[in-house]
């Protein structure tokens, strides 16, 4: 039960010069009465005094709270997690550091809260500065991919974990990804392969065959060149995120749900897919799309757009 953090905003109320940026991933499991196992990426907007042990109650700290808003303050409450369980509050002790600077990242810490994924989906995450003051503060929500899976040819040793959220204003696509394992590491700079290093929509609607999975999916009677070939992530520090990478496929929202996403390797090979089975079509609302940070890659003016939400559902744990 893979859940995620793809954004932060600045805590209600907060009004000093922080402003974390970056993602989490929050695995849940049944172990030890429900444990949730975070691994997180912040790249900036952290307080940098965290680098040094720190004192304060929540101190540096990245806890789940008891609300499930982001909006008014009294509503996010205290940290959450089962006191029938556990007597004490098994958050005082996770933080980030910032000893290495930005980025500030956590992979698979363990944290016995006594809760399952169906409890903590929809939660606050709340990061917190050095004083212990709430800074920013995050929804815990599916992804539009359904789990990685190996790719159907591949016989190599990575295997894909993570999660890609995608947005649709028009034929525009804009992709969120955090990946917690499973990428070749040789990805941590240039590389020259054609689809080497890639995340690309692909024209199959199963993970199940390479003959059907196909290739990219893009609209070649609107554009002559492959909008997908400088869409790479970047493995130099796990996990591995990127932020409003927008793609004009030429495609809506209607046309790509369902579609296969594959990453690849660093020679191109295809290593991990996974179905965008979660991609809502129904509530929007309107934001504002920044400028792709992608190498390469198609560069958009910010646009007002429709965002189609990942909507409230019971979901399948």
């Amino acid at each position: 039960d893979e859940l995620y953090v793809f954004s932060f905003g600045t805590y209600p109320g907060y009004t000093g010069n922080l402003a974390p940026k970056g993602m989490m991933s929050v695995f849940s499991s049944d172990a030890n009465n429900g444990t949730q196992t975070i691994s997180w990426t912040l790249t900036e907007g952290l307080d940098t005094r965290c680098s040094d042990a720190c004192t304060a109650a929540n101190c540096c700290g990245v806890h789940i709270h008891v609300g499930m808003t982001c909006s008014t303050a009294n509503d996010i409450g205290g940290h959450y997690w089962n006191s029938t369980y556990y007597a004490v509050d098994p958050w005082l002790t996770v933080m980030y550091n910032t000893s290495s600077g930005h980025p500030a990242t956590q992979t698979d810490l363990v944290v016995m809260t006594g809760t399952t994924g169906e409890d903590v989906y929809g939660r606050a995450m709340v990061i917190h500065d050095f004083t212990g003051a709430r800074i920013a503060c995050g929804i815990i929500e599916e992804a539009t991919t359904g789990a990685f899976a190996k790719y159907p040819t591949y016989t190599g040793s990575w295997m894909t974990t993570g999660g890609v959220k995608v947005t649709s204003s028009g034929t525009v696509q804009t992709l969120h990804w955090i990946f917690t394992a499973g990428l070749d590491p040789q990805c941590s700079g240039p590389c020259t392969d054609a689809n080497c290093c890639g995340v690309h929509f692909h024209v199959g609607k199963t993970c199940g065959s390479h003959a059907e999975i196909g290739g990219h999916y893009w609209n070649s009677t609107m554009f002559s060149t492959d909008p997908w070939l400088y869409i790479q992530y970047n493995a130099s520090a796990m996990p591995s995120i990127m932020m409003d990478v927008a793609v004009d496929t030429g495609y809506e929202v209607a046309d790509v749900a369902g579609h296969s996403i594959v990453v690849h390797d660093f020679t191109g090979a295809r290593i991990g897919c996974a179905l965008m089975s979660n991609l809502d079509m129904g509530t929007t609302t309107t934001t504002t799309l920044a400028n792709s940070q992608v190498s390469g890659a198609p560069m958009l003016s910010s646009i007002a757009a429709t965002t189609f939400l990942l909507a409230t559902k019971e979901l399948a744990f």
